[in-house]
């Protein structure tokens, strides 16, 4: 049965060559990999996937031209080059059974090219190929040559109605009681949660910035180091057989599903947390440089305002968790994100701290200020300007760097959505709480450009509605900035 005989959509995730000299040769849009019979199949990156996909609703016609446009966030595409380099991914799959030459002749029975009025058009060649649905049986699979990489059944779920207490109801439970334990440590010691923050911030500058990195850092570390050996382990004592060192990547990928090891996948979680990691460290240096605060935060005043933030936080990243593992994405696979995972499950504490110590320390600065008890500076501190720096560049890596492209990130509404909501939020922080001054206007040209490249973006992605949104409420933002300036004057 050939492609042309099949609606293509989005629960087909393998497109199968059953006969012909490809027989054996599998794309799976799922799981983002070429593979070859019983070769250790090749990761393909989420753009190359979307071509190959975007060639497929398109099997029978030429798609010539230099430039296209795949989605609202993979446009003007050069078509030329991505075919190239799709073709050098195909060829890693083939190349452990063929040489060099045959593997590219075989390349040539995937995708045709053809001349037509002056310009390169390009076709998927789909006649031996068929698509394998989520339903698809192993008998199918087995049809295809390719059983050794097969789904089983118990790895196939609906992620629509996925239940995120069932897989999660011991890890919550045990979050549950950690809390009541630090709760419980925290009242038989009679440390207030100001105190706590006030022992946080008179931390050695440097003893800050490392709890911070680590933190951050702690994730990735868990995921390399507990996930991937549990995952290895499990599969041992599953089959009685010790796996080669070529097969750990798909069994801790795909069929223990514990951790995403791509080297994309742990470089853009390693970098997202980083640039969490540092947004952190530089909101505890700004109000380090501030005289008298660690007095402030530690009074019995600020322990509700403090503890409430703290209970925000712990719900912040619950709800971020239950996010990535509900949103149905097809080509991700969400079981990394359950909090039986090494890795999640140490995020979700990372996330708590990161959130509640930014949050907490500049909200306390903001009463700080407020408050006529204390002498409080009248200058913007440099610090502020890295922190802001900082949490743009998270936005932006976690949804529109070319990493997080590569493979499709689950965040990509981060830097439309957070953008503008910290560009208003620091700008109003930097006219309430210090006099005009050079950081202060550095502070507004950065927030500035940063909602040009944000503009830029969200048309790009043709948010038309969104756009007008935005446009009416930073018009409004607008005047109000210009007569707090004029005030100020």
């Amino acid at each position: 049965m050939s492609f042309t005989n099949i609606d293509y959509n989005e629960n087909h995730y393998k497109l199968i060559w059953t006969s012909g000299e490809l027989e054996g040769l599998y794309i799976d849009f799922k799981y983002q990999e070429i593979g070859y019979r019983e070769n250790a199949p090749e990761r393909i990156e989420f753009k190359k996937l979307q071509i190959i996909k975007y060639l497929l609703e398109h099997s029978t016609e030429y798609i010539t031209g230099t430039q296209i446009n795949l989605t609202e966030e993979l446009n003007s595409i050069d078509l030329p080059k991505s075919i190239s380099s799709i073709k050098a991914s195909v060829l890693k799959a083939l190349n452990p059974e063929f040489n060099k030459e045959k593997a590219s002749d075989l390349y040539n029975l995937i995708i045709d090219k053809h001349r037509i009025n002056g310009q390169m058009g390009y076709k998927l060649i789909t006649s031996d190929a068929v698509l394998s649905n989520v339903d698809a049986s192993e008998d199918d699979m087995t049809a295809a040559s390719i059983d050794t990489y097969a789904d089983k059944s118990d790895n196939s779920y609906d992620e629509k109605s996925f239940s995120y207490v069932s897989k999660n109801w011991f890890m919550l439970f045990i979050i549950s009681y950690i809390i009541l334990m630090l709760l419980f440590i925290l009242k038989a010691n009679d440390i207030s949660f100001g105190q706590l923050f006030m022992h946080l911030i008179k931390l050695p500058l440097k003893t800050s910035f490392l709890i911070c990195i680590l933190g951050g850092i702690l994730p990735v570390l868990a995921g390399l180091i507990i996930d991937t050996p549990y995952a290895i382990i499990s599969k041992h004592i599953k089959t009685g057989k010790k796996a080669d060192i070529s097969e750990y990547y798909h069994i801790v990928t795909h069929e223990e599903e514990r951790f995403d090891l791509s080297k994309q996948h742990v470089s853009f979680f390693a970098i997202c947390n980083l640039t969490g990691a540092i947004t952190t460290a530089t909101v505890i240096l700004f109000v380090k440089r501030i005289p008298n605060f660690d007095t402030y935060i530690s009074k019995s005043s600020m322990n509700t305002p403090l503890f409430i933030i703290t209970f925000a936080a712990i719900f912040v990243a619950l709800y971020n968790n239950y996010m990535l593992q509900t949103k149905y994405v097809p080509i991700r696979n969400n079981h990394n994100y359950i909090l039986t995972r090494a890795h999640a499950f140490f995020n979700f504490f990372w996330l708590t701290f990161s959130i509640s110590v930014s949050c907490g320390l500049l909200f306390a600065f903001l009463l700080f200020r407020i408050s006529s008890s204390y002498a409080t500076p009248d200058s913007l501190d440099s610090s502020f300007l890295i922190m802001i720096l900082a949490a743009y560049s998270y936005l932006w890596f976690s949804a529109d760097s070319p990493l997080a492209k590569d493979i499709d990130s689950i965040s990509k509404d981060n830097f439309v959505s957070g953008a503008p909501v910290l560009a208003f939020f620091s700008i109003l922080y930097t006219i309430l709480c210090f006099d005009m001054s050079m950081t202060c206007i550095l502070s507004f040209i950065v927030n500035i450009l940063v909602l040009a490249v944000w503009y830029i973006v969200v048309k790009k992605r043709k948010s038309i509605g969104v756009i007008r949104f935005i446009t009416s409420f930073f018009s409004v933002v607008a005047v109000f900035v210009i007569l707090m300036l004029i005030l100020n004057i």
